[in-house]
């Protein structure tokens, strides 16, 4: 959960950003902060964000204040950058699950100031790892569940039709 990773690393604040099925934008589902911090604003990355084609492409933790250094940050909108910036989000850890972006693991900074060590952040990429296969798991399902569905509403009107057709 995210209260784990917030106290295990001892980050300010956390946020699970999932991917919106109508608008594509990944939008904060769940956010925890550290006790004492101020409270914490909407976090979304737009579907049209660099960051998404970026997160995808490099499938490791990037640092905020390195964003620069990647072509695609160039073409970050402002309202973005401010965000990121005031909500104080020092990582964004990308969920992949078969070479698709299914969530966003965004972390604020450490409240010692520190940075995060390398073991904290490939631990981060693992948990990441693997909730993405399991949000991509559920999302699976979910079709599958549609499919049963949509065929058992075709299969009664099926046989419904066979019904009327033997009355004539």
């Amino acid at each position: 959960t995210l209260r784990a990773v917030v106290s295990g690393l001892n980050a300010e604040n956390a946020w699970l950003l999932v991917r919106d099925s109508n608008t594509g934008d990944f939008c904060a589902r769940f956010a925890r902060q550290h006790e004492g911090t101020n409270d914490l604003f909407e976090l979304l990355i737009g579907a049209g964000s660099p960051l998404i084609g970026l997160l995808t492409r490099e499938a490791q933790v990037i640092k905020v204040d390195l964003l620069e250094t990647f072509p695609e940050a160039r073409g970050l909108q402002v309202k973005e950058k401010d965000t990121l910036s005031t909500q104080r989000v020092n990582l964004l850890c990308p969920m992949v699950s078969r070479g698709i972006l299914v969530g966003i693991l965004a972390l604020g900074k450490k409240k010692t100031g520190m940075d995060y060590i390398t073991e904290e952040i490939d631990a981060l990429l693992t948990m990441a790892s693997g909730a993405a296969l399991a949000l991509d798991n559920a999302a699976v399902m979910d079709n599958l569940r549609d499919q049963q569905r949509r065929t058992e509403e075709l299969l009664a009107q099926v046989v419904h039709a066979q019904e009327q057709e033997r009355e004539w």
